[in-house]
């Protein structure tokens, strides 16, 4: 099995891995946005498998440490200040308190923070998407192109000094519908 360390983005790394980056669309370039899209996509989902990894062996190794315990507490070799045999809450403390225990929660912690970071970089990597989609029908329909029309259609500013287009047919001065 390999060693997977227990911090995934390395300081050195942190301009590699800047999701703000990332998620940024140039909307001039939508080609290469576009192509560019599935790399980044990959290169945060590889992070997202080496997270989930070093969290299973953080489980693992505090799953470890607590059979240790356990069988150290139930054998009576603990050093804890009871003449009689602990019960079962006794030792369950009795491990809670010991340092080695506490330290391997820890790395779980860290491990389920750094899962849930990158599984919400995921859903933002979704949202890019999403997004470069929307942004790439807008500028096969001319959005981009045309500035002074704003989303609902209306004209902002007619520079070609034509009647603008509306909604409803007249005939003979009166709305036909509407």
């Amino acid at each position: 099995m390999a060693e997977y360390p227990d911090i995934i983005i390395k300081p050195e790394e942190y301009e590699e891995y800047d999701l703000s980056c990332d998620i940024k669309i140039d909307k001039y370039h939508l080609d290469e946005e576009a192509v560019k899209h599935p790399h980044i996509v990959l290169k945060w989902l590889n992070l997202l498998t080496q997270a989930n990894a070093v969290l299973s062996k953080a489980k693992e190794g505090l799953t470890d440490i607590q059979l240790e315990l356990y069988i150290k507490g139930k054998s009576g070799q603990a050093e804890h200040d009871l003449n009689v045999k602990p019960t079962e809450k006794t030792i369950e403390a009795w491990i809670r308190q010991q340092p080695e225990y506490r330290d391997a929660l820890h790395k779980v912690s860290k491990a389920e923070q750094q899962v849930a970071y990158l599984n919400n970089a995921k859903l933002v990597l979704l949202h890019r998407k999403d997004m470069l989609i929307k942004e790439i029908e807008l500028w096969m329909a001319g959005y981009f192109a045309r500035p002074h029309v704003k989303a609902g259609g209306k004209v902002v500013d007619n520079p070609d000094k034509r009647k603008p287009i509306t909604t409803s047919r007249k005939r003979h001065g009166k709305k036909t519908h509407n």
